[in-house]
Protein backbone atom coordinates (compact mmCIF):
# COMPACT_ATOMS: atom_id res chain seq x y z
CA UNK A 1 0.00 0.00 0.00
CA UNK A 2 1.16 3.50 -0.73
CA UNK A 3 1.38 6.43 1.65
CA UNK A 4 -1.75 8.57 1.98
CA UNK A 5 -2.11 11.45 -0.45
CA UNK A 6 -1.93 14.94 1.09
CA UNK A 7 -5.70 15.21 1.54
CA UNK A 8 -5.93 11.67 2.91
CA UNK A 9 -4.26 12.28 6.24
CA UNK A 10 -4.83 10.37 9.48
CA UNK A 11 -7.36 13.07 10.44
CA UNK A 12 -9.17 12.51 7.13
CA UNK A 13 -9.47 8.75 7.78
CA UNK A 14 -10.51 9.31 11.40
CA UNK A 15 -13.30 11.62 10.18
CA UNK A 16 -14.33 9.10 7.49
CA UNK A 17 -14.73 6.33 10.08
CA UNK A 18 -16.78 8.64 12.30
CA UNK A 19 -18.93 9.62 9.30
CA UNK A 20 -19.44 5.90 8.52
CA UNK A 21 -20.64 5.21 12.09
CA UNK A 22 -22.95 8.23 11.98
CA UNK A 23 -24.39 6.92 8.69
CA UNK A 24 -24.88 3.47 10.26
CA UNK A 25 -26.71 4.97 13.25
CA UNK A 26 -28.87 7.11 10.95
CA UNK A 27 -29.58 4.12 8.66
CA UNK A 28 -28.78 6.37 5.68
CA UNK A 29 -28.21 4.33 2.53
CA UNK A 30 -26.76 7.26 0.59
CA UNK A 31 -24.39 8.31 3.37
CA UNK A 32 -23.26 4.71 3.95
CA UNK A 33 -22.55 4.02 0.28
CA UNK A 34 -20.60 7.29 0.07
CA UNK A 35 -18.13 5.98 2.69
CA UNK A 36 -17.10 2.94 0.62
CA UNK A 37 -15.47 2.05 -2.65
CA UNK A 38 -18.12 0.34 -4.85
CA UNK A 39 -16.34 -3.02 -4.48
CA UNK A 40 -15.77 -2.81 -0.72
CA UNK A 41 -15.85 -5.99 1.39
CA UNK A 42 -16.81 -6.32 5.07
CA UNK A 43 -15.52 -9.54 6.68
CA UNK A 44 -16.87 -11.06 9.91
CA UNK A 45 -16.10 -14.06 12.11
CA UNK A 46 -17.93 -17.26 11.17
CA UNK A 47 -21.54 -17.73 12.16
CA UNK A 48 -23.25 -14.69 10.66
CA UNK A 49 -25.33 -15.67 7.60
CA UNK A 50 -24.36 -14.25 4.23
CA UNK A 51 -20.89 -13.03 5.12
CA UNK A 52 -18.72 -11.50 3.92
CA UNK A 53 -20.76 -8.57 2.68
CA UNK A 54 -19.54 -7.57 -0.78
CA UNK A 55 -20.21 -4.12 -2.28
CA UNK A 56 -21.01 -0.74 -0.80
CA UNK A 57 -24.71 -1.28 -1.53
CA UNK A 58 -24.80 -4.64 0.30
CA UNK A 59 -22.98 -3.24 3.33
CA UNK A 60 -25.40 -0.30 3.48
CA UNK A 61 -28.51 -2.50 3.15
CA UNK A 62 -27.30 -4.91 5.85
CA UNK A 63 -26.62 -2.16 8.41
CA UNK A 64 -29.98 -0.55 7.67
CA UNK A 65 -31.61 -3.94 8.30
CA UNK A 66 -29.80 -4.14 11.67
CA UNK A 67 -31.07 -0.69 12.71
CA UNK A 68 -34.62 -1.48 11.65
CA UNK A 69 -34.74 -5.06 12.99
CA UNK A 70 -32.44 -5.08 16.02
CA UNK A 71 -32.56 -1.42 17.04
CA UNK A 72 -28.83 -1.31 16.38
CA UNK A 73 -26.70 1.67 17.28
CA UNK A 74 -22.91 1.77 17.39
CA UNK A 75 -20.38 3.68 19.44
CA UNK A 76 -16.71 4.11 18.64
CA UNK A 77 -14.50 3.48 21.65
CA UNK A 78 -11.02 3.98 20.16
CA UNK A 79 -9.52 4.82 16.75
CA UNK A 80 -5.89 4.47 15.72
CA UNK A 81 -4.97 5.60 12.19
CA UNK A 82 -1.62 4.79 10.58
CA UNK A 83 0.57 7.82 9.94
CA UNK A 84 2.05 6.38 6.74
CA UNK A 85 -0.43 3.81 5.32
CA UNK A 86 -4.11 4.04 4.35
CA UNK A 87 -5.29 1.84 7.21
CA UNK A 88 -6.76 2.11 10.69
CA UNK A 89 -8.00 0.01 13.60
CA UNK A 90 -10.87 0.78 15.93
CA UNK A 91 -12.74 -0.65 18.90
CA UNK A 92 -16.53 -0.39 18.89
CA UNK A 93 -19.67 -1.39 20.72
CA UNK A 94 -22.74 -2.62 18.81
CA UNK A 95 -25.81 -1.85 20.90
CA UNK A 96 -28.77 -4.10 20.04
CA UNK A 97 -31.40 -1.99 21.76
CA UNK A 98 -34.46 -4.13 21.01
CA UNK A 99 -32.95 -7.07 22.91
CA UNK A 100 -31.09 -4.99 25.50
CA UNK A 101 -27.78 -6.60 24.53
CA UNK A 102 -24.46 -5.40 23.13
CA UNK A 103 -21.41 -6.82 21.41
CA UNK A 104 -17.89 -5.38 21.66
CA UNK A 105 -15.22 -5.80 19.05
CA UNK A 106 -12.53 -4.34 16.85
CA UNK A 107 -12.11 -3.73 13.14
CA UNK A 108 -9.22 -3.28 10.76
CA UNK A 109 -9.86 -0.77 7.95
CA UNK A 110 -8.16 -0.50 4.57
CA UNK A 111 -8.76 2.60 2.44
CA UNK A 112 -8.49 3.23 -1.30
CA UNK A 113 -9.18 6.44 -3.20
CA UNK A 114 -10.22 8.17 0.02
CA UNK A 115 -12.92 5.63 0.91
CA UNK A 116 -13.21 2.41 2.90
CA UNK A 117 -12.29 -0.56 0.72
CA UNK A 118 -12.22 -3.31 3.35
CA UNK A 119 -13.24 -3.91 6.95
CA UNK A 120 -12.24 -6.98 8.94
CA UNK A 121 -14.34 -7.33 12.10
CA UNK A 122 -13.22 -9.25 15.17
CA UNK A 123 -15.61 -9.82 18.06
CA UNK A 124 -14.48 -9.66 21.67
CA UNK A 125 -16.00 -13.09 22.16
CA UNK A 126 -18.50 -15.36 20.46
CA UNK A 127 -21.96 -13.88 20.81
CA UNK A 128 -23.34 -15.39 24.00
CA UNK A 129 -27.12 -15.00 24.10
CA UNK A 130 -27.20 -15.68 27.87
CA UNK A 131 -25.48 -12.38 28.76
CA UNK A 132 -26.69 -8.82 28.20
CA UNK A 133 -23.36 -7.46 26.90
CA UNK A 134 -20.77 -9.57 25.07
CA UNK A 135 -17.34 -8.24 25.94
CA UNK A 136 -13.85 -9.22 27.05
CA UNK A 137 -13.70 -11.03 30.37
CA UNK A 138 -12.41 -8.90 33.28
CA UNK A 139 -11.70 -5.85 31.08
CA UNK A 140 -12.41 -2.59 32.93
CA UNK A 141 -14.69 -0.95 30.34
CA UNK A 142 -15.96 1.68 32.81
CA UNK A 143 -12.51 2.47 34.14
CA UNK A 144 -11.19 3.01 30.63
CA UNK A 145 -14.03 5.34 29.69
CA UNK A 146 -16.08 3.06 27.43
CA UNK A 147 -19.78 3.68 26.94
CA UNK A 148 -21.85 1.60 29.36
CA UNK A 149 -25.21 2.30 27.67
CA UNK A 150 -26.50 3.13 24.24
CA UNK A 151 -26.20 6.80 23.33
Amino acid sequence: MSAPTPHHTPDYYDALIRRYFAACNAASHEALVDCFTPDAVHYFPPGLPGVPWRSADTIARQWIWCVQTLGSQWTIERIIVSHDKPEAVIEWTHWKNKSGTALRGAEWYDFRDGRISEIRAYYASPADRSVAINELADFDYAGRGYHLASA
